[in-house]
């Protein structure tokens, strides 16, 4: 070979070498930030409620609840619910089972339990920590012998948690 080819060869492994392991792409990382907004709305003796306080924890417990609490003047609500829960409809009654409803109507000291209530995920993306449902049932003073009810319908909750 003559000195002229050696070094055109020369240049183009190195030209070679620098496109193969010289560029690099630049590596994005997905990051999926959730919707802030959160809603709890429910009606209670035929008034609509909007709560005006929303908080949300999540237990450190095996079950991992998510204890999600609304207040507002009339009323303060707290819907549990197993937070490793997936889309469906399940019951919620405070004898047992994943999920419970408690009410307490202000100026009240003890809170009033849903018994045979129902509760509807309709969507839970658990990357981004947000969940969403429906829920109505009735709500009694002392679930073993009432005294006194309110019937809540019309339910919904949209949070993160």
């Amino acid at each position: 070979m003559k000195m002229n080819q050696r070094i055109t060869m020369a240049c183009m492994a190195m030209l070679l070498v620098a496109v193969l392991f010289g560029c690099k792409k630049e590596e994005i990382e997905d990051v999926i930030t959730p919707p802030t907004t959160q809603s709890f709305t429910y009606t209670a003796k035929g008034a609509s409620q909007t709560a005006t306080g929303i908080s949300v924890q999540k237990g450190q417990s095996q079950l991992e609840n998510l204890n999600i609490r609304g207040e507002n003047q009339s009323y303060s609500a707290i819907l549990n619910i197993d937070s490793n829960m997936s889309e469906g409809t399940y019951a919620i009654d405070h004898f047992g089972g994943p999920t419970s409803f408690t009410l307490t109507p202000t100026g009240f000291a003890s809170s009033m339990k849903m018994v045979g209530g129902q509760l509807k995920i309709t969507a839970h993306n658990k990357t981004t920590n947000r969940i969403e449902g429906t829920f109505s049932g009735i709500c009694y003073d002392s679930p073993s012998s009432p005294a006194d009810s309110i019937v809540v319908s019309g339910g919904s909750f949209t949070v993160n948690y």
